[in-house]
């Protein structure tokens, strides 16, 4: 059931089971959970993107981007990449093109 990690934690008694809530439960109801990859989807990738086009030019679809300027800026970012501390794209802008365009 994947809870082998969780066994020398001792969460699993006193309910610091880390993952998804409740994610054990899934045993004893026999129930299922499947995750999702997109190389099982390659058919229909042709007719996502281009929905995705559509909506992002539409503004329907805006990227969120965490954007440090100067390669000094390079173990600081990737810190927080691993650490999960921002949300959307990474991007390190080493040229400083990024911030000539936005002002």
């Amino acid at each position: 059931c994947g809870a082998i990690s969780q066994y020398n934690t001792g969460g699993l008694y006193t309910g610091g089971v880390e993952g998804p809530v409740n994610y054990l439960k899934l045993a004893e109801k026999s129930a299922t959970m499947q995750g999702f990859a997109m190389f099982n989807h390659t058919a229909g990738m042709v007719k996502a993107v281009a929905w995705m086009n559509y909506y992002y030019y539409m503004g329907k679809l805006k990227f969120k981007e965490d954007v440090s300027t100067g390669i000094e800026a390079f173990p600081e970012a990737m810190t927080a990449m691993f650490a999960g501390s921002y949300i959307g794209r990474r991007l390190i802008d080493v040229s400083g093109d990024l911030a000539k365009k936005s002002s």
